[in-house]
């Protein structure tokens, strides 16, 4: 389980009692890691899904479950399991 500043929907820092809310990050990070772009992260610029490049078009499922999957494995993200509810962008991760 990580450790980290948890942000809002939004990914606005979340503060409670004038202090940063510390908790389990690991939903987070993902949640980031799929949306992030490649290029995005100075420090880590391979890294990022770039969920957004599949809407544009025609996806092919098999890829986009290949690539995500990859990506995840990547960044240490394994034994997840992440849902699509109605689309790319609204998903589930268990």
């Amino acid at each position: 389980m990580a450790q980290d500043i948890l942000t809002d929907s939004e990914g606005n820092i979340l503060i409670e009692n004038g202090d940063f809310v510390i908790g389990d990050s690991e939903e987070q990070e993902i949640y980031e890691l799929i949306f992030a772009t490649k290029g995005d992260w100075k420090e880590t610029p391979l890294a990022g899904f770039g969920v957004k490049r599949f809407l544009k078009g025609v996806t092919n499922e098999a890829r986009f479950k290949s690539e995500l999957k990859d990506e995840m494995k990547k960044d240490g993200k394994t034994g997840r399991k992440i849902t699509f509810n109605d689309g790319l962008t609204d998903f589930t991760i268990s």
